[in-house]
This record gives structure tokens, sequence and C-alpha cells, in this order.
């Protein structure tokens, strides 16, 4: 049994194919698909307003501002100044590297895969933080900041990188 058609506004075009819901569906079957009077409207309207094709998760969202500065303001960014901060799941070290950029006195950089912590000290090296940055697989070092932007379903990987214990009770 096939699944009911998507309307075209839940697709968006690459070539040869449209995606509907995550699964490559062959362009002659989105001609299939009828569009209301008010959805091709809609549509119009919003090829006026953006006429590029959409972007999806490739960092361009934080590309004037930076990710932080972004998300969570510029008294976040206020708040670290001086400050020791443990960025965990850091990845390539983005975050890491624009906090130690903008005065946290220290940033480790916490996150597993050692591939990637290679890139975050090549990315504090290019920046002039390296001195100021640390990326490490685990870590006992105090804090005063710890950060998770994107990692926060890695919850447990922090409990026993850092030794904190994850017990309501023990807070």
């Amino acid at each position: 049994m096939r699944p009911p058609p998507v309307p075209a506004a839940f697709c968006w075009s690459i070539p040869d194919h449209r995606v509907k819901m995550g699964r490559p569906m062959p362009i002659e079957e989105t001609k299939k698909a009828r569009r209301s009077p008010w959805t091709q409207a809609e549509y119009k309207l919003l090829r006026i307003i953006a006429p590029k094709e959409p972007t999806f998760m490739d960092g361009s969202a934080f590309a004037a501002k930076g990710k932080l500065r972004t998300l969570l303001g510029d008294s976040f960014l206020d708040e670290i100044r001086g400050k020791t901060v443990i960025d965990f799941g850091c990845g390539e070290g983005t975050e890491s590297v624009e906090m130690a950029s903008v005065g946290a006195q220290r940033v480790t950089g916490l996150d597993i895969q050692t591939a990637l912590l290679e890139r975050a000290r090549e990315r504090a090296k290019k920046a002039g933080v390296e001195e100021r940055c640390a990326f490490v697989t685990a870590t006992g070092e105090p804090s005063e900041v710890v950060t998770s932007i994107t990692s926060m379903n890695r919850m447990r990987l922090f409990w026993q990188c850092t030794g904190f214990s994850n017990r309501a009770e023990d807070w």
C-alpha cells in the first residue's frame, strides 16, 4: 500500500528528484500531485521573497555573527569573559574557538572523536587562541561554565567524562 501523496508545499527540489518527507520521489510522481490555487499563490509569493532553493543545516544561519552570538546573544559572550569553560561535544571546535576569541580565560573542548579534536586544535591555532584552548576526550578540570550547544543527547557521556554525578539528589 502506498502512502498518500504529500502536497508540493512539503517538497523541495534537488537535481532529478524531489524529497518527500526525507524520501526521494521521482519528478513524474510530483507532477501528479495537484496544487490548490491557494498553494500555487503561496509558492509564487515564496519564490519572489526567497528565489534560491532552501538550505538545510549548512551553517548559513550563523555565517554573519557565529552560532553562539546568534543562538544565545551577546549577553552570554559577556558572561563567559574571564571564565573557564567546558564545551561538551565540541566537534571541530567552532564554538570553543569563538568563546576563546571573545575573552574566555580557558576553554576545554570535550569530544570522543579524536579526528574532530585534531581539526579543533588546527582551528584554534589559525585563530590564534591555541594557548587558551585544549581539546580532549576526558577531563577532570574544574570549570565555571559548561556549554553543550548540539550534543545534549549525549549527557551520559558528559557524566562519565567529567566525573559529575547525574543523580538529582547529589546536586
